[in-house]
């Protein structure tokens, strides 16, 4: 009958790990993303300009969650041809207080206005260029902030493990 060594013991650590790790890399998505938006910003601060007319400026209460949107959209003529646009600003069009919903529609009143429009693509639009709204850095701030506790977390939890796994080794299991 052939000696059973003991069963190696499961870490559990570096599951955890590569857990962390996953979801390190699956955090950097949205920084990522709106940093794509702080870009197309500044790049958008070169398009031409056109005379616009705002023809609703309010808020409006989010659908499913806590909280309210600014809704301002704004007509413009580019080329003879007329357009609709709802783009406030760059960035992420979330949620926000009252008063923040409020205060971003009071900028842009009903009447004219000047508007930034893409000229490869005159109905891609905007009212604020060469800046987002700040719910951009928040999103930018906790994402990156997310990625680098997961990921040093997961770099310690495995490492952790892999020195479990050496002692094992030097105990024979």
């Amino acid at each position: 009958m052939a000696a059973t060594s003991p069963a190696r013991p499961v870490d559990v650590r570096r599951l955890f790990a590569v857990f962390l790790i996953f979801a390190g890399v699956i955090a950097c998505i949205p920084p990522i993303f709106w940093g794509e938006q702080i870009l197309a910003a500044h790049l958008a601060a070169t398009w031409p300009t056109a005379h616009g007319t705002v023809v609703v400026s309010k808020t409006d209460r989010c659908r499913g969650h806590d909280g309210f949107r600014p809704d301002v959209r704004y007509t413009y003529t580019v080329a003879g041809t007329i357009y609709t646009g709802y783009r406030i600003a760059f960035g992420p069009n979330s949620c926000v207080s009252d008063a923040r919903a409020t205060d971003i529609a009071a900028r842009y009143p009903i009447g004219s206005v000047s508007i930034w429009f893409d000229p490869r693509d005159p109905e891609s639009a905007a009212l604020q260029v060469n800046d987002v709204l700040r719910e951009t850095w928040s999103s930018i701030y906790w994402g990156v902030s997310g990625s680098i506790v997961s990921l040093l977390l997961g770099v310690w939890c495995l490492r952790l493990a892999v020195r479990a796994e050496q002692r094992w080794k030097a105990q024979g299991l």
